[in-house]
């Protein structure tokens, strides 16, 4: 995540910045590039991944710091001054995915859940191709009753614009 959003300033600041002695001035990581975190931290709280507060930062590491916060990727943002946390889904928090309606069930306890329409359209307009557009199965949070091990699970994803289907067994 450091690497990729350095390379990103990198690509707007030219080839010359050298990025290998900034990079050890900023991150809070030591010489391993594994991260051992909890999955509240990991997900949702962050864990720092970019430490522009150091007492004695170079002329370049200060240079990046003051202008990274509008090349860093959704998954980071600055916590507190010159603190950046990557969380995968803070972003996501207290966040809409749009407005579904979903099937009750009450005429077909078989259609339980099914989601009908996302954003008041029954079908997307994202792809090429009707099937490719159509909104199918559910949100993942709840399905029908009394399937076999030889139906099909079908669940739409609002983040890909496209739905996935498994066999339950």
């Amino acid at each position: 995540m450091i690497m990729g959003t350095a390379l990103n300033v990198r690509r707007n600041f030219g080839p010359d910045l050298s990025m290998d002695p900034f990079l050890k001035e900023i991150s809070p990581v030591s010489e391993s590039i594994f991260l051992t975190a909890t999955v509240r931290k990991l997900f949702w709280d962050g864990v720092t991944v970019i430490n522009c507060t150091g007492d004695k930062l170079s002329s370049d590491a200060e240079m990046i710091c003051g202008v990274l916060t509008p090349h860093l990727p959704v998954v980071v943002s600055e916590h507190e001054p010159g603190i950046f946390k990557m969380a995968y889904f803070r972003h996501k928090n207290a966040s809409s995915n749009g407005r579904i309606r979903v099937n009750t069930g009450i005429s077909d306890s078989r259609a339980l859940a099914r989601i009908e329409e996302w954003n008041g359209q029954p079908n997307l307009m994202t792809w090429s191709g009707e099937y490719c557009n159509s909104i199918n199965g559910t949100d993942s949070t709840i399905f029908p009753p009394f399937w076999s091990p030889k139906d099909t699970v079908a669940i739409f994803e609002v983040e890909l614009c496209r739905y996935t289907v498994s066999l339950l067994n």
